[in-house]
């Protein structure tokens, strides 16, 4: 996968580098939506190789190659193609541009973005299969730079450029904890391999221990960050919220896949000992779980905005994942994998719908031209008001997503949390459980909120007011939203290839 991605990302780069070739923005996602595909392919019968059971050690020990490399490779591929192939037609955008005067048109308007999101997920793939310090720091940052970048990309947007340069200043933030981290791990252990910590942290002495304790700390703070963890996710409600959608559905799906894959590798190395470097590791993933499940449930009810709301309701699906790699077993793997696959698609596809409510719900008349100039995506929850009689397909798909985000069943959402909270009561983890289903409970109301307002709220305003010019969606979106919502809502009937699929790959990280 990452030969293919890294050629890819350099013949993109030369095509788009050469001035007598011409390199549409469309054709360049598109070229970039294939790739990813191709690579998802890859991935997927590199999962079931023979002889990867204990991984594969490659570039001199700098990477390995190992099922849980391949599976989060798979979800990438996948994701990332889902992420980038809907768009609204090109001629139906620049007319709305021009109309408008829209900033924001939720369309590439130039090739970089597909370099931006190879470099992307490069970096991701690079991230999932490192095997020492040096390799994740590197790695991490190829992933880091190219969503900063991707962030500010609409250079004409003040409250983009603002999200994208507030992102690159905390992120740096968040590296110099990685980097620190790693360094004084370094210094404590003298080896940068992750096998080699492993091995050291298994026979270390007390006071090695407790240094390494500390570094683990630091090193975890930084990815952390880069979950959007509570405390550290201050950053990502006005950052997500002040991006084109299209860009919060990359950010809010892509960077998190990676940095999840490659903390359930350093916790399957690290839970395994019997040292004060395993109960710190496992420590701050509970108090960052809590802290999340808190932070998440209660404040996204005081919510307004749409985006910001789904940014905390992300804030609280990260803090039931990081609960499941706290009670660190063979089911709470399990139930991790399985959490993380619903996630991303659950997540990429609200965000898709939201999407189209964008493109399909823009109003032109005089009176609402100037309070919608800057931007052509939906902002504010009231602007859901009512829509279940002019858009009623997207209304319902949405529903199905926000009852599944809540934990209802028979929607995949509800199995996935299930199978978190047994883990969590089986390893004795009962009080955070307990809070967990406190939580779920508390963010239920907001989710429902939205459908409320979408089904029985009305908005006269904009009824009597305004003109309503519905732009046409592309067969592409409307399938892959339609897709999605159907493994969302049909989960139920059709459990065990999730089931099996994730349960492996459990097994292969439980017994590394």
């Amino acid at each position: 996968m990452k030969v293919m991605l890294i050629t890819a990302l350099f013949v993109l780069l030369t095509v788009i580098a050469l001035p007598s070739l011409n390199v549409s923005s469309t054709s360049a996602t598109r070229i970039c939506a294939i790739v990813l595909a191709s690579t998802s392919v890859l991935s997927y019968h590199g999962c079931s190789s023979i002889g990867l059971e204990s991984g594969i050690s490659l570039y001199g020990g700098l990477m390995q190659a190992t099922p849980t490399s391949y599976g989060i490779d798979l979800l990438l591929g996948v994701i990332g193609a889902m992420a980038i192939i809907p768009w609204a037609p090109l001629s139906a955008m620049r007319n709305l541009h021009l109309t408008s005067g829209s900033v924001f048109t939720m369309l590439p308007t130039n090739t970089y973005y597909a370099l931006l999101v190879l470099f992307s997920v490069s970096g991701s793939s690079f991230l999932v299969s490192s095997a020492s310090l040096m390799s994740v720091y590197l790695s991490l940052e190829m992933q880091s730079f190219a969503v900063y970048v991707l962030a500010a990309l609409y250079r004409d947007s003040e409250t983009a450029t603002n999200a994208g340069l507030t992102y690159f200043l905390l992120g740096g933030l968040s590296s110099a904890f990685i980097l620190l981290g790693s360094a004084q791990l370094y210094a404590s252990l003298g080896v940068i391999s992750l096998e080699e910590i492993y091995v050291l942290l298994s026979v270390g002495n007390s006071t090695v221990t407790v240094m390494v304790a500390f570094s683990l700390t630091v090193l975890a703070s930084g990815l952390y960050f880069k979950l959007a963890a509570a405390p550290f996710h201050q950053w990502a409600p006005d950052v997500y919220d002040r991006v084109p959608t299209i860009v919060t559905a990359w950010l809010q799906t892509m960077p998190k896949l990676a940095v999840l894959g490659l903390l359930l590798e350093l916790t399957g190395g690290i839970s395994p000992v019997v040292q004060g470097s395993s109960e710190a590791w496992s420590s701050s993933l509970m108090l960052v779980a809590m802290l999340s499940l808190i932070i998440g449930s209660v404040i996204g009810l005081a919510q307004v905005r749409i985006k910001k709301l789904l940014t905390y309701s992300t804030i609280s699906h990260v803090g039931f994942m990081l609960l499941a790699l706290g009670a660190y077993s063979i089911d709470a793997v399990t139930s991790f994998c399985f959490y993380l696959a619903q996630y991303s698609i659950t997540s990429l596809a609200s965000l898709m719908i939201l999407l189209a409510f964008g493109y399909v719900l823009r109003t032109h008349s005089s009176s609402s031209l100037i309070s919608r100039a800057h931007t052509t995506d939906l902002e504010l929850l009231s602007e859901l008001a009512g829509q279940v009689t002019r858009q009623p397909m997207l209304c319902l798909g949405m529903a199905a997503l926000l009852f599944s985000m809540a934990g209802v069943p028979p929607f995949v959402g509800f199995f996935a949390k299930q199978g978190v909270l047994e883990a969590s009561i089986t390893a004795e983890y009962t009080g955070l459980a307990f809070l967990a289903i406190l939580a779920s409970v508390v963010s239920a109301s907001y989710y429902l909120k939205v459908v409320r307002l979408m089904y029985f709220n009305t908005n006269t305003t904009t009824q009597s007011s305004t003109t309503i010019t519905a732009q046409p969606l592309t067969s592409m979106h409307t399938f892959m939203m339609s897709i999605m919502v159907l493994v969302v809502s049909l989960y139920v009937l059709l459990p065990s290839s999730f089931l099996d699929s994730t349960r492996s790959l459990a097994l292969s990280v439980y017994q590394l």
